[in-house]
């Protein structure tokens, strides 16, 4: 909401046709809940075809996420830009990076780089 871009809330599956697969599910769930997604759910074989009738009968399992969404591509990367422009950043159009370097870690840990520029433009 605050970036103001194009978001719908749609839900997403992530299908599973082998046990391979099923197993893989797991993996991802895993890999969500470490990355703050509280609301992946596996579903069984029944559960997926009475969410979704038309799949495949073959569907062995799925991993569901309700809060997942679609975003307009365009809107999300211009409110990123904007977004990054108010918080201080320069924004270079038409510069042909050449080198990235990296530089010495910051007091507080952070990396820092310094991008260089077909134009000789120097930003670190």
């Amino acid at each position: 909401e605050e970036l103001e871009f194009g978001f719908k809330k749609i839900g997403s599956l992530v299908l599973a046709f082998s046990q391979p697969e099923v197993k893989m599910l797991y993996d991802i769930y895993q890999n969500g809940v470490k990355n703050g997604v509280d609301d992946l759910q596996i579903l069984s074989k029944d559960q997926v075809r009475k969410m979704e009738p038309n799949i495949s009968i073959g569907v062995l399992g799925a991993l569901y996420c309700p809060s997942a969404g679609i975003v307009s591509p365009y809107e999300y990367c211009i409110a990123l830009a904007e977004n990054a422009i108010m918080n201080g950043v320069r924004l270079l159009l038409e510069h042909i990076v050449t080198a990235i370097n990296k530089l010495s870690l910051t007091p507080g840990g952070e990396e820092r780089f310094t991008l260089e520029t077909k134009k000789g433009t120097s930003i670190s």
